[in-house]
């Protein structure tokens, strides 16, 4: 009988009975299903359960979590959720703000989808009331410069909720514990290339397109953009991609050129071109602002090396808790010099 993705007790990570919070693979299975919480939140705001009939509560209380604060848009719907942990524990979170990805029948989400590819997802009114709930958190938990009392949590287009408040919080200073699940990365999809030396060259030839773009902008216009981009260098949120999944597969090219250029002492080209999104700075030209949240200085990227079952699983934030999970994980920082 196929399990209820919705009911925890059938589909959650039962394995984790006690909660290590300084094991990597504990941090990264609560994180997702916190974020699944937030679907299970919406989902019963639909079916109008209340109380008992709830099916959300018991994807965070089994970790000792509160609901603190729901995070909803102008239409009423849930998008995300503010945990607290009842318990203060080492290595633990204060707080969670997790953010969950695309309902297809939600109207709002897919509009949403639609100005994070218009690259106009910082301005929606969903980003703004997240980067004031993250705020106030980090001011009330007193997280200073570190962040270590709040993590970010999101799923799919949560993903890129959570990068938008990550970068505006990096901005001042505020580096918070960031758990990205299959983020979305705008680019054509030359992962699917087999040919390795035929990608390569796609990748050499986008890179320095790029760098001259970089270079003839930032000398005729604005080139705030190059100082922001090493500002939020300093935050690292760990990336959780599915190579099988075309929507943030991009991410292992995206850093795994970097490699390459280093190698071939090149990485003037690639700290240029990382920073730069072509289609944002076309769209820059009709409209006041855009920005291309997707292009990420550092981090911490983890790979599944899981087979998934089509492209539905390669995406999905269930796979996230899996107890035979296996992945490989680079390190990724980026320097100016």
């Amino acid at each position: 009988m196929r399990r209820d993705r919705h009911v925890f007790h059938e589909s959650g990570p039962h394995h984790l009975t006690h909660v290590d919070w300084g094991d990597a693979d504990h941090r990264r299975s609560v994180a997702a299903c916190l974020v699944q919480a937030t679907y299970v939140l919406d989902h019963d705001r639909k079916k109008n359960r209340r109380e008992h009939e709830a099916l959300a509560p018991a994807w965070w209380q089994f970790f000792g979590f509160r609901l603190h604060e729901k995070l909803s848009d102008e239409k009423g719907s849930c998008f995300g959720a503010v945990f607290k942990l009842e318990r203060s524990s080492l290595r633990a979170p204060a707080y969670v703000v997790a953010f969950r990805g695309t309902i297809l029948e939600c109207i709002e989400d897919l509009k949403l989808n639609l100005r994070r590819i218009f690259h106009e997802l910082h301005d929606s009114y969903r980003v703004k009331l997240a980067k004031k709930a993250v705020l106030s958190l980090t001011a009330y938990a007193g997280s200073g410069g570190g962040g270590a009392g709040v993590w970010l949590a999101g799923h799919s287009l949560g993903s890129s909720v959570a990068i938008a408040v990550g970068k505006a919080m990096a901005m001042r200073d505020v580096f918070l514990e960031s758990f990205l699940f299959n983020p979305p990365y705008l680019s054509a999809p030359l992962h699917r290339i087999k040919n390795h030396k035929l990608k390569q060259s796609f990748q050499i030839t986008k890179a320095v397109t790029k760098t001259v773009v970089a270079l003839a902008t930032d000398r005729f216009g604005d080139s705030s953009e190059a100082a922001s981009f090493e500002i939020i260098s300093r935050w690292a949120p760990s990336l959780f991609v599915n190579p099988s999944d075309t929507i943030c597969a991009e991410y292992i090219d995206y850093f795994g050129v970097r490699e390459f250029m280093a190698e071939h002492k090149l990485e003037f080209i690639w700290r240029t071109s990382a920073r730069v999104c072509i289609s944002a700075r076309t769209l820059a030209i009709w409209r006041e602002e855009t920005e291309a949240l997707h292009l990420l200085p550092s981090a911490d990227l983890h790979v599944s090396s899981c087979a998934s079952s089509g492209r539905r699983a390669a995406h999905s934030i269930q796979q996230w808790w899996r107890s035979d999970l296996a992945e490989t994980c680079s390190r990724h920082r980026y320097h100016s010099e």
